[in-house]
């Protein structure tokens, strides 16, 4: 049966506006599967030393392009009694009423306290606090990180910072910058923000040394008494054979006594065998039950570590492994780790099994990390050939090992950047794909052959290129295939796959735009460039929505655009429409043309420059500017092709200028 809610939006997390009582830790958006319904479900946190008792928020509608729904929804939590660091909320759920909601942003407006003092939002930005930074990240060193610990406490665990009137301690608590200690664990944050880092790495690798030093003396030792032991036990054997006979006829205790000699000697030269079956038969005497029960496994452990430190075959007569059992890509030192791990447990905590199993279990995951290591560097190997998709199988096989899935996803990421960065460079109209992302299928690309001449001829070898060494394949079809879509749509697909990785969202406008092939056109009209543009369009060989009216506005409107001198009239017309008092008697002007409206502009040279300017219906050839009440100025070209202004007043002409082409 499937989940009831399913998660559509997250916010950013542990959102923050100075001065806030609270933090807005998390918020997600919920669709119910059953109802349909829209649901807001957010957690709080507080911060202050006041007891909240309710807390109202706004809650902005988003649809998927970003814009807002209607007015903000307001909604309160009531009769809540939350003390500093409770939080709050996570279990309450309110339903948004739009059905086309799949963002939200969030403010905290108001919140109460039991003591009767409130808090009142003033308005500013709700932003995500910077997320903490753990003592390892901050000092690049984890055991510089530990003496941290042992000088000011085992529970330090982050950097300690401030940002937005708060300071962060060592050990998680969130404090308001007023307050001199923590709340929670009562650091002084004067002390933690002068540390003295060279006293502290001197600390460290004094430590370090002393720990080396310490380290190295017992493992020597330890090694040169068991053999010293050996070595004496096995010069003794000839006699432990002769003993053996003169025990045979030595009654009583010290008959015991020599016979547990000789089993504890069997069990120093490795002897495990004979050592049981002679503690075995000791019965309860002094120790030999537990002899036989846990000493025994427990050196028999000892020594399979050993075989296992040093990789040696030796190891595996004591867990009754044939060597010709393993196969090729066995790993014997693992499979003698593994085998000793299990001896230790099974001791219960014997002397110090439990410290060996977990050297054992270290030395198992090191090995393991070693392993996966090597198969992440075939991983980004792959990649630096550019075998996009087997790197990113490769990444995703290796599970949560290090950042394996970010770079599985920076495989898919680099691809798709590939593709991008060709159509950058190439003009892929009429180029239709199918871009893969199955190891085992080829992303394929067609085009027609009319298509393909009208490209340079490297353009085929460049899109292979473009591929990296994933499989491809590029037809000329004249009919486009099934299933093949143009192809900046597929790479948008490519890119959306992503997600929020990196900036891939960012490049689904830029994908846009870079194939919206009109932009030189439409630069040309909105800066009036006539001619230009009816250059442009009559060249334009594509499809282009409303190209006829287009060409005959711009022909229509073409004889506007000129440089002009004065020839008759009132030369203070235009700069006294303009508020200028300089006479015009020279001009240059442009034409703006839109399929609904048109704007005449004109620039006027000499000792005064600026700009006027006109509107009128597409079509039209007479504008017109009525912001200068009363009077209302039209322009247009007259009968004897001069650009004609007039100044009118309720509808009689009182004042006129012509101007004819300086050329």
């Amino acid at each position: 049966m499937s989940e009831r809610y399913k998660k559509l939006y997250n916010i950013p997390k542990n959102q923050f506006c100075t001065g806030s009582p609270i933090i807005i830790c998390a918020g997600a958006l919920l669709l119910d599967n059953y109802s349909r319904k829209l649901l807001v479900q957010l957690k709080f946190k507080n911060i202050d030393e006041r007891i909240i008792s309710s807390v109202k928020i706004s809650v902005t509608a988003l649809d998927s392009a970003g814009r807002e729904l209607g007015q903000a929804v307001e909604y309160q939590y009531l009769d809540l009694h939350i003390s500093r660091d409770e939080e709050f909320g996570q279990k309450t759920a309110f339903v948004l009423q739009f059905s086309n909601v799949r963002s939200y942003s969030v403010a905290v407006t108001e919140i109460l306290f039991e003591d009767c003092s409130q808090w009142a939002w003033d308005g500013s930005p709700w932003c995500p606090l910077a997320p903490a930074v753990s003592l390892k990240e901050a000092l690049e060193d984890e055991e510089l990180a530990s003496q941290y610990r042992i000088r000011y406490g085992l529970d330090c665990e982050y950097e300690p910072q401030e940002q937005q009137g708060l300071w962060f301690c060592t050990c998680g608590g969130i404090n308001h910058t007023e307050e001199k200690s923590c709340h929670s664990c009562h650091r002084v944050y004067a002390a933690l923000k002068d540390v003295n880092l060279s006293s502290l790495r001197c600390e460290c690798e004094d430590r370090l040394k002393v720990e080396g030093e310490q380290q190295q003396e017992e493992v020597e030792s330890t090694k040169q008494k068991r053999k010293n032991r050996r070595s004496l036990c096995l010069a003794l054997v000839p006699l432990l054979i002769i003993l053996g006979f003169v025990i045979a006829f030595v009654p009583g205790e010290v008959k015991k006594a020599r016979a547990y000699q000789r089993a504890d000697q069997l069990l120093s030269v490795g002897e495990y065998d004979a050592a049981a079956i002679a503690f075995e038969a000791l019965g309860n005497y002094r120790d030999s039950a537990d002899q036989k029960e846990k000493n025994i496994p427990y050196e028999i452990a000892l020594d399979i570590m050993d075989y296992a430190e040093k990789g040696s075959p030796k190891g595996l007569a004591l867990i009754d492994v044939n060597p010709s059992s393993l196969k090729k890509d066995d790993n014997l030192s693992l499979i003698l780790y593994q085998a000793a791990a299990e001896r230790f447990a099974s001791l219960g905590g014997y002397r110090d099994s439990v410290q060996n199993q977990q050297l054992c279990l270290d030395a198992i995951n090191n090995i393991h990390n070693a392993d996966l290591q090597e198969e992440y560097d075939k991983a980004a190997a792959l990649l630096a050939e550019r075998k996009f998709l087997e790197a990113r199988d490769a990444f995703k096989a290796l599970g949560s090992f290090s950042d394996s899935q970010e770079m599985a996803k920076e495989a898919i990421y680099r691809k798709a950047l590939s593709l991008y960065n060709f159509m950058e460079e190439n003009d892929i109209r009429s180029v239709y794909a199918s871009i893969s992302t199955d190891t085992q299928s080829p992303s394929c690309f067609s085009l027609s052959r009319d298509a393909a001449l009208d490209r340079d001829e490297g353009f085929i070898s460049l899109l292979k290129e473009a591929c990296g060494q994933d499989k491809s394949d590029i037809a000329l079809d004249d009919e486009v295939p099934e299933g093949f879509v143009p192809f900046q749509e597929a790479l948008i697909g490519l890119f959306e796959s992503l997600g929020d990785y990196k900036d891939s969202s960012a490049y689904i406008p830029k994908i846009t735009d870079l194939c919206d092939y009109t932009k030189g056109f439409y630069t040309l009209v909105n800066g009036g460039d006539v001619k230009g543009a009816y250059d442009w369009l009559i060249a334009y060989e594509d499809e282009f929505e409303n190209r006829d009216r287009w060409l005959e506005l711009l022909e229509l409107y073409m004889p506007f655009c000129d440089s002009w001198s004065f020839a008759t009239g009132d030369t203070s017309l235009i700069p006294a429409a303009a508020g200028k008092s300089q006479p015009c008697k020279a001009l240059t002007s442009s034409v703006v043309v839109g399929l609904d409206t048109v704007t005449l502009r004109i620039h006027i040279t000499g000792d005064e420059e600026y700009d006027y300017q006109f509107t009128a219906e597409a079509g039209n050839t007479t504008f017109n500017n009525s912001d200068s009440q009363p009077y209302t100025y039209l322009a247009a070209i007259s009968v004897l092709n001069r650009l004609a202004f007039m100044k009118y007043d309720s509808g009689a002409m009182i004042s006129s200028s012509d101007y004819s082409r300086a050329g």
